[in-house]
């Protein structure tokens, strides 16, 4: 099979890509010697390599580990990062960006400590060899594979020659990946790796036959696949460079590979230079040779090697020099930035090889200090960026001259990193091998300074104007960064430092040469700065913003700034020729030659303009004397002071800091250090990030001559050192630090005559300037700089700087001395000094205390400078000159005269101090005497309303203090919960409310108003209830319960609750639960009103700007569609205006009823025994006939007569309820008054069910949590005691008194529903057999499915009788059991009337008398008999014409069965909506006593199946099953409780009577609702109720009451600490729709589970997955969490905000995408805020989610 091939070698054996893989299988075969090939595999991998050799291509997760890596680019794989022990390590994660290989194992790139498990002990490791006699034939199987992927290269490499159509291109590169791929498996164990190293690396004879081509003669295959390497199709390419790593684990193939692919590198590199359509194939080169090139180059011994011997840098520094000789411009010489070479970065592959190659210390030190002609050819390359892309002022800069210059920096700052970096791994050979260290960089420093020779000397002869200006000089910027480290290295002490060792010696022409580009440059920029290029200055800014910016500073400013220090000592006494040099290049050579007499006649523009100049000409000057990071500072110390100035300019964060200080330039290790030492940490709040705030102490150090400030940096750094770092005097320099030889010379260049005259010039003008209002702030920052000069020349000569010559002994002198000139180097002798025009010659001379002169001395400016008072600033600095001559004058004369002369201003300065130190001191104490006052007033007050409360019975809470915020401006301040004692009821408040549109107050006038409202479909409840499971044994009952008596369990949650749903058996509990089931219409407020016709006004614009496509409010945030507004006052989302009825409400009639009523209750309850007193009966409910019951009916149908436009807002507010509801499908029908009713307290009972069970959490009255600040408050004492969200409160207490108030709605059919409902709870058996006598034989045509359990139920269409009928049987029921016989004949409604209005009090008294006595009726088979008939969900069904609610719906009624075996508060909430009229205190608490009644028998039941016991036998309760009943009828108790606070908020505080209430204790709350004990309850749901034996209700067939427990806390998903552990957990982890890996991995918060995020392979009909599944699990609201990009998506039906990561990293931060790959740790204060919203439904009233929201989330 293997044999050669003659005639037909130049084709391929196989032409199919069945028959290769066919055929391969075929050799594998043969290779294996007949085992299956994979087992054959499998058996070298199981005995173990000492190096892992996984292979990764780009996107793939890998780890660095700082703690073990050798170098830089040493990375491992994910798995032996697992099996390592690097968890607390200093490492990353990432995605790499082009692929890589593992190191594990491999000591030359990992530290043997940190290998993992599998590769820990190499030597353990016994290499497996082939078998012998297998040996042969694999090596002739290899070759063959080889020689077929040369053949098929070579033809897809003919293909592309001549430019062949590409239709069989993709077969070929397929057929050629399958020997890639096929190799690739085969290097994947060791043995057979070895193989395929000799064949690929060894020169075959009959390679060029095969090939017929004579380019592969006598080359080996691997010089054959790289010489078509870079023209092979991208997915090829990256299989080649999968294979190459792979073989680069065997040395041996690592050392040929590395030499051949060193031949082979120019003609992969060069042609993308010279033709542009190579470009697109050169991209995938590069990212393909960036992958190998960090394998090769990752050992120094192998790297020098190769420099030695293959001159390994003279090789790719030729090829950079090339790529850019292609891109110069040949009429100048220079760089065209405009080559697509350039824009395309072909220079950066061979760039970033070098960087490479020069990382190492080993070969910085040869190449600098052995081979200086290889740093000379760098330079030489850099030489051709040298004043690359020049400008003139007469140029303007558009969109294409900033690409221009944006790829010119690129390209310097690129290419800088080479000289840069060996100088940087030269340095770090200092202190252990200094000798070597000095040696490297003296040679570096002279080759620097000969390749600028050469530079200047072309300059010189050729250029002919100084017209351009560049940017780039970074030959100036090498030598600046040699200097930069010579000046660290110890030299003998001769006062020149490393001078002495650079030869030659520059001379002062060479260095005033050499110093003119770097200051031309700082000077463009100046010009920049004062708009002198006009035309184009907002061009040229962004270019000197990038000139000083924290990208680029390091390798720009900075190198220029210490090319100019150096300049200033590279030659003694060149202090005079620097500053007229650099005036002279600022253009203000006048400044320091002459005394500028008369200034003026410049235009205003030219005065800002030299202003300006003179500013950055002064800053120059104190940046050169007085820079130190530079100039012998160490790099901690640099980093130390860099820290410290930016932190004076505001709080930061860590990436902030980072990012200012260089970005990934800086050593992240050393910056924590230094943040340690100099600034305090701030924990990250919820919507911030942790930051750094820097420590008082070190606000001293504050630098405002500090060299990378921008001007509006500089600003807020002066700001806050006055008002943070309480420095009153900043603008006072500090000392300059010391430094080392030659640098300490700087100094000097204020002691010239320059100097000097340039502060006399200056000062001289600030005189004038500051008398102007336009130039007064310009001229005070002048005057201070110019000062501040003064300064450092009169405190170094008062060190000990400067010996002066001819100093004066005492101030007398100075005017008596024989010399009247002024020796012009002494600073504190020239102070007194005046300029004097000689009449003779004109020449200007100095001389001191010259009368004559009519200008005035710099002392003399100083004196009268103080009278500019607004200018505090420049008088201060002047007064602290005056400081400093003085203190020097009297040291040296020792004479007290001058102190009279000099030191008053000192003396006012000292005494303001001491003032001002007085006035602190006072105002200190006078505060502390205040606050101690205040505290005690406070605690007194404190302690007696507590002691009032106590003497009353009220209850105390620890915070029983009312706060008060403004939920808007304009808007009404509302007590937030805590308020336990309000002045009146809430209902009864009278409170100020102003219109959010028209601004005009809503009580004001009799236009209906309505709160801001926002009405969402939300179904917490359903998700908690889905969480929790049946109870199967009494067993789990008791340890649910015996946790329920600890405040947490064992895991930190609290334990679960009982609760009661109803099923056929335990394992089907689904048929029937309780009323969480249903998706509820949540309601909250924000506070904020409208009238009902602004509200219309503003949504009618909200429409018209939106089809105008105009802007409006919320663009791009609101669904108009779903009548969506932001409210004007605080921008939260609403979509409804709830109605307010606090003003339409007649309370006081209300009271006066409610008051009538408690007074009868309480008279009944005096005459009632104890025995009637533990029953109660609903008969009393029944007042339709009544007088009373008629005068209200009548009452309240004028009420709505003349309240039309209220009930039409009714209407509108249950409208968009139901359209929420319907998820806005489909329009509502017109409602009328029962449906209304309905709606209304459908939706008050699905918010009470929604807020009992988010604050399930709250144990005790102690452990109470307070709601979110940032909602709107309920009313005072509403929720004090349950502390839900104060928004949601707001509108359940609205909603109350909405439902109460529709209860009063004339309607039809409500009092027939009211009567039934009454009559199945057995009022009265005459009444239900007369009614229902003629129903219990149902006709054959008129019969009725029970949709339950398919039996027939009667036709009860004959039920619609009158009401006067219904009304006269009721009566009779309660009077004849009353025995009251009544006289009157006529049963008609008037006749009623007229009976009611005769009845006395007596008359009152005996009904209800009577009302007691019945219900201990023991007659109870006819209403049992009746109601296996009758389905009650069939018979209320009546009247329902459409499926308004869950009331009474078909769907309901298949669901539940009969009304008894549903949810006991859906009971409640049936005899609410029907009741008619406004239900009195009385009147409800009797409802809840017959739906409590349902809920205690319901509960036993369910026990008793578990227990065993009889349903039917009464027998006495054990204290266990007391409390397991008590248990399941909690969460039933509560939403009582918080219904009839809600509706009732007097009476319910009645009720506490000055007791405190357990909101989670069963007992506590049924004591408080005066409600039977659960013993009595049971009972008397066995005993029977009116004729209906509860108990009953539960057997025959019917589904069971079974215990079911559900979680108490409402907790997301348990997410790791780490993040990085996150992923690995979902790493492989497929989607639950495609079965697929997801790319963009998102994971459910509410579930748990993994989703596609925004893909199209899960896109149906434009819904994503994770919009599909909010939609369908969770009402439309999504918590994601984003694996890849860390970020949190919140969804809110189509509504989607990108919300900040729940993970942070030790310094408080985000990273998205893992950019920094830290580890992330869980912030749990961010999850549980997470969590808030989502228990609050919160999401979109929390304004900065809301607005960072926007409506698209369908697609995600």
């Amino acid at each position: 099979m293997f044999e050669a091939r003659r005639a037909s070698m130049e084709q391929p054996r196989w032409q199919t890509l069945e028959a290769a893989k066919r055929g391969l299988m075929e050799i594998e075969y043969s290779m294996s010697g007949g085992e299956f090939f994979a087992s054959y595999l499998d058996s070298f991998k199981a005995g173990g390599q000492a190096q892992c050799t996984t292979v990764w291509t780009k996107t793939t997760i890998a780890y660095r580990c700082r703690t073990c890596q050798v170098n830089d680019s040493s990375a491992i794989c994910v798995s032996c990062f697992q099996a390592g022990d690097h968890r607390h390590h200093d490492y990353v994660m990432y995605h790499s960006d082009s692929g890589g290989c593992c190191d594990c194992g491999d000591p030359a790139a990992w530290k043997e400590e940190g290998f993992c498990s599998v590769h820990r002990s190499s030597s353990l490791h016994k290499e497996l060899t082939i078998p012998a006699h297998l040996n042969e034939v694999t090596s002739k199987a290899v070759e063959f594979a080889l020689k077929e992927l040369c053949i098929w290269l070579e033809m897809i490499m003919d293909a592309k020659t001549l430019d062949r159509p590409p239709q069989s291109s993709p077969f070929k590169v397929a057929m050629a990946e399958i020997y890639v791929k096929w190799l690739q498996k085969i290097c994947s164990v060791a043995a057979l790796r070895n193989i395929v190293v000799v064949e690929i690396t060894s020169v075959h004879s009959d390679v060029a036959l095969m090939l017929q081509n004579d380019r592969t003669r006598n080359r080996s295959f691997l010089e054959i696949l790289l010489s078509t390497y870079g023209r092979m199709p991208d997915s090829l390419m990256e299989a080649e460079t999968t294979l190459f790593l792979q073989m680069l684990y065997h040395q041996q193939f690592k050392d040929k590979f590395s030499r051949a692919l060193m031949r082979h590198y120019s003609g992969l590199i060069e042609p993308a230079a010279i033709t542009p359509k190579l470009l697109g194939e050169y991209k995938a080169l590069d990212q393909s040779l960036d992958r190998v090139m960090v394998q090769l180059f990752n050992v120094p011994e192998i790297t020098l090697n190769l420099i030695q011997t293959d001159r390994l840098l003279e090789s790719f520094t030729s090829v950079l020099g090339s790529v850019l000789s292609h891109c110069t411009n040949r009429s100048n010489g220079t760089i065209d930035v405009d080559h697509h070479a350039i824009k395309g970065k072909v220079y950066g592959r061979p760039q970033g090889d070098l960087k490479l190659i020069v990382a190492h210390e080993s070969v910085a030190l040869h190449v600098l200090k052995e081979r200086p002609d290889v740093f000379r050819n760098i330079l030489s390359t850099l030489s051709l960026l040298q004043w690359m892309n020049p400008y003139s002022r007469s140029e303007t800069v558009g969109v294409k001259g900033q690409e221009s210059w944006t790829a010119a920096i690129t390209l310097e700052m690129n290419t800088m990193t080479i000289p840069f970096g060996l100088i940087g791994r030269c340095f770090s050979g200092f202190p252990g091998n200094e000798e070597a260290v000095k040696s490297a960089l003296i040679s570096a420093a002279c080759v620097a300074m000969g390749s600028l020779r050469e530079f200047l000397t072309k300059v010189e002869t050729c250029q002919g104007s100084e017209e351009k200006l560049s940017l780039h000089i970074p030959l100036h910027r090498v030598l600046s960064a040699v200097i930069s480290k010579l000046v660290m290295l110890p030299w003998r002490e001769t006062g020149q430092g490393f001078l002495d060792n650079l030869q030659p010696a520059l001379t002062e022409a060479e260095v005033l040469a050499l110093m003119d580009h770097p200051l031309r440059v700082v000077v463009w920029m100046a010009e920049i700065r004062a708009h002198m290029w006009q035309r184009s200055s907002e061009d040229f800014s962004r270019l000197e913003l990038i000139y000083r910016g924290s990208i680029w500073h390091d390798q720009s400013m900075d190198m220029d700034i210490l090319m100019l220090q150096f300049c200033c000592v590279a030659v003694e006494n060149m202090g005079q020729s620097v500053i007229s040099m650099m005036a002279q290049k600022f253009g203000l050579l006048d400044m320091v030659s002459m005394p500028v007499l008369d200034p003026g006649g410049d235009s205003r523009e030219s005065t800002l303009a030299k202003i300006s100049m003179l500013q950055d000409f002064l800053r120059l000057l104190l940046l050169i004397i007085r820079e130190r990071r530079n100039t012998g500072m160490f790099e901690k110390e640099s980093l130390r002071y860099d820290v410290i100035q930016w932190l004076c300019v505001r709080d930061q964060t860590y990436s902030q800091l980072a990012y200012t200080l260089g970005g990934n330039l800086i050593d992240q290790t050393r910056l924590s250090s230094v943040l340690q030492e100099v600034a305090i940490y701030n924990i990250p709040k919820v919507q911030e990030r942790g930051f750094y705030q820097l420590k008082q102490e070190c606000w001293k150090e504050f630098d405002p001559l500090f060299a990378h400030f921008y001007a509006n940096d500089l600003e807020e750094a002066q700001e806050r050192a006055i008002s943070v770092g309480k420095l009153p005097h900043y603008w006072r320099l500090q000392p300059p630090r010391e430094v080392k030889p030659p640098f300490n010379r700087l100094i000097k260049i204020l002691h010239t005559q320059a100097c000097h005259q340039l502060t006399w010039n200056v000062l001289h003008s600030v005189t004038n300037l500051i008398q102007d209002e336009a130039t007064a702030t310009s001229a005070e920052a002048l005057g201070v700089m110019s000062l501040q000069i003064l300064e450092m020349a009169l405190a170094d000569i008062r060190d000990g700087g400067l010996k002066p010559q001819n100093v004066p002994m005492t101030s007398q002198s100075w005017q008596v001395q024989s010399s009247p000139m002024v020796h012009c180097s002494d600073i504190s002798d020239f102070i007194y000094a005046k300029p004097h025009i000689s009449s003779v010659s004109g020449v200007v001379e100095w001389k001191r205390r010259d009368s004559t002169s009519s200008h005035p001395s710099i002392y003399e400016m100083l004196i009268s400078l103080p009278r500019y008072k607004d200018s505090f600033r420049l008088v201060d600095s002047a007064n602290y000159v005056i400081q400093l001559q003085c203190s020097y004058s009297i040291t040296k004369s020792g004479s007290d005269s001058c102190r009279s002369q000099v030191f008053d201003v000192y003396i006012d300065d000292e005494r303001r101090k001491l003032k001002k130190k007085r006035q602190e001191a006072i105002l200190a104490d006078f505060k502390a005497r205040q606050k101690a006052f205040l505290d005690q007033v406070y605690h007194e007050e404190d302690s007696n309303e507590v002691k009032a409360k106590q003497d009353a019975g009220t209850p105390v809470f620890k915070d029983n203090k009312p706060q008060q915020f403004s939920t808007a401006e304009g808007g009404s301040s509302r007590s937030v919960p805590g308020d336990k004692t309000p002045s009146k009821d809430a209902a009864h408040e009278k409170e100020r409310h102003e219109c959010a549109f028209c601004r005009s107050e809503c009580d004001g006038d009799e236009s209906p108003t309505g709160w801001i409202a926002l009405v969402q479909r939300y179904n917490l409840p359903s998700l908690i209830h889905s969480r929790g499971e049946v109870v199967r044994s009494v067993k789990e009952v008791t340890s649910l319960l015996s946790g329920n008596h600890q405040s947490e369990g064992s895991d930190g949650n609290l334990p679960g609750l009982l609760t009661v749903v109803t099923g056929y058996s335990p394992n089907d509990a689904s048929v029937s639960g309780p009323l969480d089931l249903h998706p509820t219409e949540h309601v909250r407020c924000c506070g904020h009103q409208m009238h009902q016709m602004c509200f219309q006004r503003y949504a009618d614009s909200l429409l018209k700007r939106h089809y105008a496509k105009s802007t409006y409010e919320g663009k791009g945030i609101i669904d108009l569609g779903k009548m969506d507004f932001l409210c004007p006052f605080c921008r939260r989302l609403a979509n409804v205006l709830l109605p307010d009825v606090n003003k339409v409400v007649p309370w006081a009639i209300l009271e006066t009823k409610q008051e009538q009523h408690k007074k009868e209750a309480l008279q009944d309850k005096e005459n009632q025994t104890d025995e009637e007193l533990a029953y109660f009966s609903l008969e009393g409910l029944i007042p339709h006939g009544s007088s009373e019951h008629f005068e209200d009916m009548q009452y309240w149908k004028d009420y709505w007569s003349t309240h039309q436009d209220l009930a039409e807002s009714i209407r509108i507010f249950a409208a968009q309820s139901l359209r929420v509801r319907k998820k806005f499908l489909r329009e509502p029908p017109d409602l009328d008054g029962l449906q209304l009713c309905q709606i209304l307290w459908e939706t008050l009972a699905e918010n009470i069910i929604h807020c009992e069970v988010e604050t399930r959490e709250v144990v005790t009255v102690k452990d109470i949590a307070a709601s979110s600040s940032s909602s709107a408050s309920a009313s005072p004492a509403e929720n004090f005691s349950w502390r839900g969200d104060a928004a949601h409160w707001l509108g359940l207490i609205e909603l109350g008194k909405l439902a109460m108030l529709t209860n009063t709605m004339p309607c039809e059919g409500k009092q027939q529903k009211w009567l039934l409902l009454l009559q199945w709870l057995g009022c009265d058996e005459s009444v239900i057999k007369q009614r229902f006598e003629d129903d219990i034989a149902t006709p054959a045509n008129s019969t009725q499915v029970d949709s339950l359990s398919g039996s027939t139920v009667g036709d009860i269409s004959q039920l619609n009788q009158s009401g006067e009928e219904i009304i006269e049987k009721a009566e009779s029921m309660v009077m004849e059991t009353a025995n009251e016989k009544s006289t009157d004949e006529s049963r008609s409604p008037r006749g009623h009337k007229n009976y009611w209005e005769s009845g006395t009090d007596d008359y009152r008294s005996k009904r209800n008398r009577a009302r007691f006595k019945f219900a201990g009726a023991d007659d109870n088979e006819v209403g049992w008999r009746l109601q296996k008939k009758h389905n009650l969900g069939k018979v209320l069904e009546l009247s329902e014409p459409t499926d308004i609610g869950w009331l009474w719906s078909n769907s309901k009624a298949s669901k539940s069965g009969s009304l008894a075996t549903g949810d006991p508060f859906e009971l409640l909430i049936m005899l609410l909506v029907t009741f008619e009229g406004w239900p009195t205190f009385q009147d409800l608490m009797a409802m809840v006593r017959v739906a409590y009644v349902l809920a205690a028998t319901k509960a036993s039941v369910a026990f008793n199946k578990l227990s065993g016991e009889d349903d039917n036998k009464l027998v006495a309760m054990d204290k266990a099953k007391i409390e397991v009943l008590q248990a399941a009828c909690l969460p039933f108790l509560r939403r009582v409780a918080l219904m009839v606070q809600i509706i009732a908020p007097k009476e319910t505080r009645d009720l506490a009577n000055g007791q405190a209430i357990e909101w989670m204790e069963s007992e506590c709350l049924q004591q408080w609702l005066d409600l039977p004990k659960i013993q009595e309850a049971v009972e008397l749901g066995i005993l029977g109720i009116h004729g209906v034996k509860m108990q009953q209700l539960f057997q025959n067939n019917q589904p069971a009451p079974l215990l079911y427990k559900v979680p108490r806390q409402a907790l997301l998903t348990k997410l790791p600490e780490v993040f990085q552990e996150l992923v690995l957990q979902n790493l492989k982890v497929a989607c639950l729709n495609c079965h697929k890996t997801p790319h963009e991995p998102a994971i459910c918060l509410v579930c748990g589970n993994l989703f596609c995020c925004g893909t199209d392979c899960c896109n149906i009909d434009g819904m994503g997955e994770c919009y599909r599944h909010a939609d369908k699990e969770s009402a439309g609201v999504g918590i994601y969490l984003l694996i890849r990009s860390t970020q949190l998506v919140l969804l809110r039906s189509n509504r989607v905000c990108m919300a900040p990561s729940l993970y942070l990293d030790l310094h408080g931060e985000e990273d998205a995408y893992l950019k920094r790959g830290h580890p992330l740790h869980l912030c749990h204060l961010r999850l549980n805020e997470v969590r808030r919203l989502w228990l609050t439904a919160s999401f979109d009233h929390e304004t900065h989610i809301l607005h960072s929201s926007q409506i698209g989330g369908r697609v995600l």
